[in-house]
């Protein structure tokens, strides 16, 4: 974590109550050499391992891994009558968005993908709450999970309302 001189500044003049991370207290800490809450030493564990396997699969080939698996989910989803959310110069490698149309309760789709699918994906936040849902593949994410995410698509939409 770092800040600037300016993020610093906003630091010390805050009044509001901090809960879960206050930033003075721990640069207090940071000063002693220790830390102000008991850290998640598993975390820690688990960042060491995902940074070595970072480093031996190399970063071309996971920004490629990205890309074609960004591809796949967007085809899938298209192939299925619906209508993506960004544009296709705008789209992310992380995460494809689509746009919930006339007749599709989105919220209702969610509840179908869980309860009957066990799948998880998510909704629309803020003023796009309702208007979309989101199929995340940012990270370690296999081709036979996104095949999986598209069957259960596939079979949930109907139910939600949606009609190609």
């Amino acid at each position: 974590l770092s800040f600037s001189a300016k993020a610093w500044e906003a630091v010390e003049k805050s009044k509001m109550p901090k809960f879960y991370f206050d930033a003075k207290k721990a640069k207090s800490y940071l000063e002693k050499n220790q830390t102000p809450w008991t850290p998640g030493v598993p975390t820690f564990y688990a960042l060491h391992v995902a940074l070595n396997e970072l480093v031996k699969e190399g970063l071309d080939s996971i920004f490629a891994r990205h890309i074609k698996t960004a591809q796949k989910t967007r085809d899938g989803l298209k192939a299925m009558g619906l209508t993506l959310f960004a544009e296709p110069k705008y789209a992310s490698n992380t995460i494809s968005s689509v746009k919930v149309t006339d007749g599709l309760d989105g919220i209702k789709l969610l509840k179908i993908l869980l309860d009957e699918h066990d799948t998880v994906i998510a909704g629309g936040q803020a003023n796009l709450g309702g208007k979309i849902f989101r199929v995340g593949h940012l990270g370690y994410v296999v081709e036979s999970e996104i095949d999986a995410v598209l069957e259960a698509l596939k079979q949930a939409l109907p139910k939600a309302g949606f009609k190609a």
